[in-house]
């Protein structure tokens, strides 16, 4: 692998293409869609300032960076994408891509983001922002941390999270087959667990107004889900 290092990049896809690199304290200023339609690169503590970072891009690893807020609609159409202990400021930062893990990141605008997306590992992460993860599917999530929040027209809720916290102030449409932890709403429509793929006893839900159907897997069967 070659690597870059300690550069300064502006302009119109000043990257273009790249593959096979360690790109380590690196800056991109001003200019759109800097790493476009590049594939195995290492991005090590690198600042991203403007529109458009990653677009169509394939098997990027990135650690110790930061996507300052211009760099909206950052990362779309992007597979095998990882990223460690960084600083995403952006919002619109994931659209759909695949295979993605998120580990120590924080976001602070995560507006429209991990949309239409599919296969996401989130672990340690915050996620501040409205509608993040419409439309996507099999995400797996750890520790999941939820104050005050509203879930609008959220059916299937939880699915594979694990040492929840959540108190939600709204109606949930439906929750399925969390890992384990505490789920608190106003309401909760429908209930669904199957024993054989996690433990009942393992997740607290409590619904202030009660529970209007809870399914179990023989029903699921029978609804052909």
């Amino acid at each position: 692998m070659q690597e870059i290092k300690e550069k300064y990049f502006e302009g119109e896809r000043a990257l273009y293409g790249l593959s096979n690199t360690i790109l380590k304290n690196v800056t991109f200023g001003e200019g759109e869609s800097p790493l476009k339609e590049t594939k195995d690169l290492e991005i090590k503590a690198a600042i991203f300032k403007y529109k458009y970072p990653l677009w169509y891009s394939n098997n990027i690893n990135i650690t110790d960076t930061t996507f300052e807020t211009m760099s909206r609609s950052g990362i779309w159409y992007t597979n095998n994408i990882s990223i460690k202990n960084s600083n995403l400021q952006a919002p619109k930062l994931f659209r759909r891509c695949k295979n993605i893990t998120l580990d120590h990141v924080f976001f602070s605008d995560a507006e429209e983001t991990m949309w239409t997306c599919e296969d996401i590992t989130i672990k340690n992460t915050e996620i501040n922002g409205d509608y993040f993860g419409k439309d996507s599917s099999n995400i797996y999530m750890d520790h999941v941390t939820l104050e005050n929040c509203i879930l609008n027209q959220t059916p299937l809720a939880f699915e594979k999270c694990s040492n929840i916290n959540a108190t939600i102030n709204s109606k949930i449409t439906s929750i399925k087959n969390p890992i384990s932890g505490i789920i608190k709403a106003k309401k909760i429509e429908t209930v669904i667990i199957d024993p054989s793929k996690v433990d009942p006893k393992a997740t607290k839900i409590i619904s202030i107004e009660p529970v209007d159907r809870e399914v179990s897997v023989s029903d699921q069967n029978q609804e052909g889900e």
